[in-house]
């Protein structure tokens, strides 16, 4: 698959954000809102057909998730998750990945998910934090033409 057949079929999801989605009690009305929120723009919008991740982000929900289920569970838990997503990892990915983080100081999973969003040509999904800065941002839209998408962090 072309990176330009990818345009606006796909998208690249932060640890971040899928974590948010993940943690969320529905049972409060707030939390239903940011869900379906999370739903409308990502999972189940139908401009996405597939959800790309770097293999560090499935390594990040494996660790974040044991903390808190357990290894075994975390394992089960993760994997079903990303059964549904295209989880990538390459030569090309790698270098841009470490050319990214030479040049904006910012989290080396991120920097993987910038440069496949970078390759494909897709948008990139990151929940709102302190280390994407606007002039962060600014930089990863400008300087490396990146469609960047921040999604705030449920109140």
């Amino acid at each position: 698959m072309t990176s330009r057949s990818l345009k606006a079929k796909a998208a690249v999801v932060d640890t971040g954000v899928l974590l948010e989605y993940l943690t969320l009690d529905k049972t409060k009305k707030d939390s239903r809102k940011y869900f379906n929120y999370l739903n409308s723009e990502l999972f189940q919008n139908h401009n996405y057909k597939q959800i790309f991740i770097s293999f560090l982000t499935k390594t990040e929900l494996l660790y974040i998730s044991c903390r808190i289920k357990g290894w075994k569970k975390a394992k089960e838990y993760v994997s079903s998750l990303v059964n549904s997503f295209i989880i990538v990892s390459n030569d090309e990915i790698d270098e841009l990945a470490a050319l990214i983080k030479c040049k904006i100081p910012i989290a080396l999973p991120d920097c993987f998910n910038l440069a496949i969003a970078k390759i494909y040509k897709i948008p990139a999904y990151f929940l709102e934090e302190k280390e994407l800065s606007s002039q962060t941002q600014r930089k990863i839209i400008t300087e490396l033409n990146i469609d960047l998408h921040i999604i705030q962090k449920r109140v």
